[in-house]
């Protein structure tokens, strides 16, 4: 299953890359693509947006990432596959984003719009703007069947590793729940528990649900376990202490300057980002631009500062 989930992706992307460089227009949203906009980068808000999107597609300060790090082989070797991983990852964001931009300027040459005023992001990006760009083509529906197909085997692919972190962290945390049931009743009982928690999104309101856990979940409380990580790998178990384990076992040492890296330039960036990303939450502009009631947005803040403050009471002891 996880074959098919991994590498289907690719295939749909690749075929759909290949239509949307046969469709005139698609040059105007290469340019776009690829051609800077300063006054966008000298921008806070998008370069915080990008350490949290960076966090979200490479699985950094996320528990999958450990658990699938916790199965490796005792002679496997770790430091080409944390320099692989992000590669591979960036990559990926790349093919991806070719595909959708020569969608975009196809688009925007037909309708005699700027391509600006026709790209989005996230949810409407997904189900609102690429549908529509897919139903200006020929053979509609075929398009619109592998885009689907390709969210649904990215979106299986994503839950095989959450799914497992969190059904090893429980019985781990929890041994005699694996002592009173069989491991098969015990997927189950998480499954359905998932099931009816996801159940919130899919209600008449479950757009706006959505729209509060992905402005509020997974922002700064990300932001925040990567410090943390970096903080107890960098110093307080010394990343020079781990490379002289990982030498020893796989014979690896970890670059100087991938050492200085870790320990002070990620660091101090995490930290500057956190700032921006909450100088932003609390500033009356944002608050304002949301139009939201104030207990939503106070509800949507504690979905950030409670895991900030569990860590904080897990460091004091």
């Amino acid at each position: 299953m996880v074959w098919v989930t991994c590498t289907a992706p690719y295939v749909i992307l690749t075929i759909l890359l290949i239509k949307g460089l046969t469709l005139p227009g698609m040059e105007v949203g290469l340019k776009f693509l690829f051609e800077p906009n300063w006054d966008k980068i000298a921008q806070a808000d998008v370069w915080q947006a990008a350490a949290v999107q960076i966090l979200f597609s490479s699985g950094v300060s996320f528990g999958p990432l450990m658990y699938y790090g916790s199965a490796r082989k005792p002679q496997e070797k770790i430091l080409t596959a944390s320099f692989f991983i992000p590669l591979a990852n960036s990559a990926t964001s790349l093919y991806a984003s070719l595909t959708v931009f020569t969608f975009l300027g196809h688009v925007s040459e037909r309708l005699g719009k700027p391509i600006d005023q026709i790209s989005d992001q996230g949810m409407d990006l997904a189900f609102v703007a690429y549908p529509g760009l897919l139903a200006e083509m020929g053979g509609a529906n075929f398009w619109a069947l592998i885009f689907f197909l390709m969210l649904v085997t990215l979106g299986v692919d994503s839950v095989f590793g959450n799914f497992d972190f969190y059904q090893t962290f429980i019985s781990d945390l929890f041994p005699v729940i694996l002592q009173k049931m069989r491991r098969e009743y015990y997927c189950v009982l998480l499954c359905c528990f998932c099931f009816i928690c996801s159940l919130t999104f899919t209600n008449r309101a479950g757009f706006y649900t959505f729209g509060l856990f992905d402005t509020f979940a997974c922002g700064v409380s990300l932001l925040y376990c990567l410090l943390m990580e970096l903080i107890f790998f960098g110093w307080l178990f010394g990343i020079d202490k781990l490379s002289v384990l990982l030498e020893r076992r796989t014979g690896e040492s970890i670059p100087v300057f991938v050492r200085w890296v870790v320990k002070l330039f990620i660091p101090l960036f995490t930290i500057a980002m956190i700032i921006i990303n909450l100088v932003g939450e609390f500033s009356n502009e944002k608050s304002i631009n949301r139009n939201w009631p104030w207990w939503i947005t106070t509800l949507g803040r504690m979905l950030f500062i409670v895991p900030i403050g569990c860590g904080f009471m897990g460091i004091i002891p």
